[in-house]
């Protein structure tokens, strides 16, 4: 993603989204100020927030895309890797980073850690974060500004 908003750049592109999957990647200023990116629910249909970036990149790491249920237990991509299991701490964490490799490793970081390590971790950087815990409990970083999406009727 970070290579295809330089080649857009290179080519003179001053205004870009780019959605690669987990991960969105802006170039410039939205036309009407922020970029507006829906961070989709991990367990309901629908959105769970809405961020608000001026620029850089957002990934979300979560367990709600590729996963199975085998004897009632979610088993999902994202291990721990020193255990070797699923990582259990988290629902989904949502990185905003000045480029699209930092946000991803950011993510994925703060998913495996969970709120308590992995917030002050993503500050380290001056990345901003939004993290759903395995209760559902929403954590974010100070100074990020969101909005939780309302319930559907």
């Amino acid at each position: 993603m970070d290579r295809a908003l330089g080649v857009l750049k290179a080519h003179g592109v001053k205004r870009a989204l780019v959605n690669a999957g987990g991960q969105v990647g802006l170039l410039g200023a939205a036309p009407k100020g922020a970029w507006k990116i829906g961070i989709k629910h991990p367990r309901k249909e629908g959105l769970l927030a809405v961020v608000q970036v001026r620029q850089g990149a957002v990934s979300t790491s979560g367990d709600y895309q590729r996963y199975f249920y085998a004897q009632g237990k979610r088993y999902h991509h994202l291990l721990d890797p020193l255990t070797g299991y699923p990582a259990s701490k988290c629902q989904s964490a949502t990185v905003i980073a000045r480029t699209g490799i930092l946000a991803d490793l950011l993510s994925t970081a703060c998913f495996l850690l969970g709120p308590e390590e992995g917030l002050p971790l993503v500050a380290k950087f001056k990345a901003q974060a939004l993290v759903a815990d395995s209760s559902g409990k929403i954590y974010a970083t100070d100074g990020l500004s969101y909005a939780l999406a309302k319930e559907r009727d």
